[in-house]
Formats: C-alpha cells, sequence, structure tokens
C-alpha cells in the first residue's frame, strides 16, 4: 500500500518509529502526510485506502503538491478529482 524505506526515524509532529516493524494504515496516511518525512511513496493499492478515508479536497490538495513523481500525481488524482486538483496536477507536471 504505502512504500516506506526501512528504518528508525524520529519524525517531527508524529515521534520515534521503526518502520521494520508493522504499521497501521492509518499510521501510514499520517506519515504520508507529514512534511518532514519524505521517504513515504504511495501505490496503486493505496488508492482504495485513501478513496475509503473520503479526504478532503484540501487534504488532497496538500497531498498533490507534495508529490515529487508523475506516477504519485496520477494516483492521488484517481482518488479524488476536481477542476482544481487537476489544473494544479498540470501546473506540477509542467515543473518536471
Amino acid at each position: 500500500m504505502f512504500v516506506v524505506r526501512p528504518g528508525i526515524y524520529n519524525i517531527p509532529n508524529f515521534g520515534k518509529l521503526d518502520t521494520r516493524k508493522e504499521i497501521s494504515d492509518s499510521q501510514y496516511l499520517a506519515l504520508y502526510e507529514n512534511s518532514a518525512f519524505p521517504f513515504i511513496q504511495i501505490t496503486e493499492e493505496a488508492v482504495v485506502f485513501l478513496k475509503k478515508q473520503k479526504l478532503s479536497e484540501k487534504r488532497m490538495i496538500a497531498l498533490i503538491s507534495r508529490a515529487t513523481t508523475k506516477e504519485e500525481l496520477t494516483l492521488l488524482l484517481a482518488v479524488k478529482s476536481s477542476k482544481k486538483m487537476k489544473a494544479l496536477v498540470e501546473e506540477i507536471e509542467n515543473t518536471f
């Protein structure tokens, strides 16, 4: 669902985390939303989980603005789509 580089991390506004141990999906989501932790990526399986979470447009825009690859942008747009989000994705894709 989420791909995290294995290790022990001390993350601001989250605490200490050992990614070699099992982590719940809600913790993965909190990590993914935390801008201080860049070592996490989503997969196609995460799209289904994110749809179930019914994230607000504001949270989705925050996730889209932190995306680092075109694939990640496409996956996030598959979760929830609006004119505002599509425009933001096009703008970010032009910078890659």
